[in-house]
């Protein structure tokens, strides 16, 4: 299908309102500006809307919302099911006929004939919605990484749910009313931590997950696929085996299957491409079997700089002979840019400007799609703080019997800086790997937010969170330091920053992004390697993909820079225009 924005509204108590439900789908347009649908039933009691982009069958018979052969179920999707073709020949074989050639009637087919035991089989990225007409039941679903979002509200007359949290907001019944835990835990993290958002009305369906919403108003959340459990279940399975059933290469072929998959479109391709190994590593896989197009983005300020991208990324293209384009951003495009960008913003973060500039980029220069190399760090433990956090945790845990005290008497000192260090709370936190991890990817401990907010908000909102116990949900039962790791940034950092950045940003250019290291097929192939448990990622890489360039593989890590300080700072802090700016205010204030 591609990236498209969903919306519906489910009343067993009132008429819908049909305005309504076209404001919300509209809010959406840029994720979907290629055909717009709407479909209620006959009693009004239900009411999809839909927003495409056109990626997979580019017909009008993939249109949404798609309704099954005999008028029974009604489906809205947003996202790609890689796997179609082999599910489509598997429903063939079952006597099911077909009547175009999307990934959508695919999904639609699946649950008419499986429900909601389906989406173990749908390797991609996903949110369904799908009203069964028999049972007068709604069925939602998100996929297994959290890839796609999907956003819900319960009032007193109706269910919403739409694709994202500012579309809600044009429900009449929807308060634009903060949540606590919302806003605490956006000066905590540096964005909203799901199931949260920042409105105390709408939540995320967590990751891995589905609903199924009767006449009753009944909302009962059931997973499917949860990473822990499956880390878990891959720990238990290989540790009496040395852990050791991966081979030399078995990671390359599934990396090269998972990119091979993602490649799979009715529209031309791209590839994000920077100085580092991810995007160098895809943009290997995928360039051995097609034409390849790279895309990399170049700032003025860092132009031959040791943070400028283009030298390397251009050496790479030429010697692999990748058709590459090379974009250079200043100050002015920055400025002229940055209302659109808050404007565009989802819910407030502290970063998304570098894969909205680039996004701009990839639809200036004629792309819906392009691949990034977003999960490659989380997957194959490519952070310093793999290594440093276990270190960490081993020294602190010996002094957490101070608690609070070692804050406090570290602070001393301090009293007079702008800011308290975080950093002064590991012993308090250290009792863990889980609050070790807290510490280093955390704006802010609680105590530094005592001065922020009133008193009874900030402990409505702490209370919310309960972040610690949360955390440790998160990885409990996994035995491996590394893949405690693992599992803290894929299910907090990763989801929450990362993957939700990437898809209000894409999807403000109309742009669907990819991310091949997201897979369920490749995490169940890496995590038994040997090497995974004992070497960093660059070792990892170096051992598995024999193409990488020496030079690239022995490069240290910088990560990707934008020079945000040079364009906005000034301007940001004379400025009160817009209400999200309070986010980059903090940001850049205090980075």
């Amino acid at each position: 299908m591609g990236m498209c924005g969903i919306a519906g509204i489910y009343s067993n108590k009132t008429s819908i309102d049909q305005g309504e439900l076209i404001a919300i789908r509209d809010m959406m347009a840029a994720r979907g500006p290629d055909a717009s649908g709407i479909w209620f039933n006959e009693g009004n009691t239900i009411a999809l809307g839909h927003r495409r982009l056109s990626i997979t069958d580019l017909s009008d018979s993939a249109n949404q919302p798609m309704l099954s052969h005999d008028g029974r179920f009604v489906l809205v999707f947003n996202g790609e099911i890689y796997n179609h073709h082999e599910l489509r020949d598997s429903l063939k074989d079952s006597g099911v006929k077909f009547r175009t050639h999307s990934d959508t009637e695919v999904v639609l087919q699946m649950y008419a004939l499986k429900g909601s035991a389906m989406l173990n089989e749908l390797r991609g990225m996903f949110a369904i919605a799908i009203w069964d007409n028999l049972e007068n039941k709604l069925f939602l679903a998100r996929d297994q990484f959290g890839i796609k979002p999907l956003y819900y509200a319960k009032t007193s007359n109706n269910f919403y749910f739409a694709s994202q949290v500012k579309a809600l907001l044009k429900a009449k019944e929807i308060s634009n009313e903060k949540s606590p835990a919302g806003e605490i835990g956006f000066y905590l993290w540096g964005h909203v931590p799901e199931p949260h958002t920042y409105y105390r009305d709408i939540f995320a369906l967590p990751a891995g997950s589905f609903v199924e919403v009767d006449a009753s108003g009944v909302v009962l959340i059931k997973t499917y696929f949860s990473l822990r459990d499956e880390i878990i279940s891959l720990e238990n399975c290989h540790s009496s085996k040395g852990w050791n059933p991966g081979s030399q290469g078995s990671f390359a072929s599934a990396l090269k299957d998972s990119v091979q998959h993602h490649l799979l479109a009715d529209v031309p391709v791209a590839c994000f491409l920077s100085a580092g190994l991810d995007s160098t590593t895809l943009a290997l896989m995928a360039g051995n079997d097609t034409d390849l197009h790279t895309l990399t983005l170049g700032f003025e300020e860092y132009r031959d700089t040791e943070k400028d991208e283009v030298p390397m990324s251009s050496r790479m293209a030429h010697e692999f002979g990748w058709k590459h384009q090379v974009s250079w951003f200043e100050k002015q495009k920055a400025m002229d840019n940055f209302e659109s960008f808050l404007t565009a913003m989802d819910q407030p973060t502290i970063d998304g400007l570098n894969i909205y500039f680039v996004s701009q980029m990839a639809r200036e220069a004629g792309f819906k799609v392009a691949l990034s190399g977003l999960g490659g760090d989380e997957l194959l433990g490519g952070y310093d703080h793999f290594a440093w956090l276990n270190k960490i945790y081993k020294y602190s845990s010996k002094f957490s019997f101070l608690g609070n005290l070692s804050r406090k008497i570290l602070h001393l000192p301090l009293s007079a800086a702008k800011k308290p260090i975080k950093y002064a709370s590991f012993a308090e936190y250290s009792n863990d790997l889980s609050g070790a991890y807290f510490v280093r990817r955390a704006l802010n401990m609680p105590w530094q937010l005592e001065d922020k907010f009133d008193k009874d908000w900030l402990a409505q909102g702490l209370r919310g969170l309960d972040t610690l116990e949360e955390l440790r949900k998160s990885v409990k039962g996994i035995e491996s330091p590394k893949l405690k790791i693992t599992a803290l940034e894929m299910q907090w950092y990763m989801r929450n920053q990362l993957l939700r950045d990437a898809d209000w940003a894409g999807m403000a250019h109309s742009v669907e992004i990819r991310v091949p290291f997201l897979d369920v097929p490749l995490l169940r192939q890496t995590l038994p390697i040997s090497s995974f448990l004992s070497k960093n990622k660059q070792q990892i890489l170096q051992q598995e993909i024999k193409s990488l360039p020496k030079y690239l593989t022995e490069r240290k890590k910088t990560g990707f820079f934008v020079p945000i300080r040079q364009w906005y700072l000034d301007s940001i802090m004379s400025s009160g225009r817009l209400s999200e700016i309070y986010a980059w205010q903090e940001f850049l204030g205090s980075s």
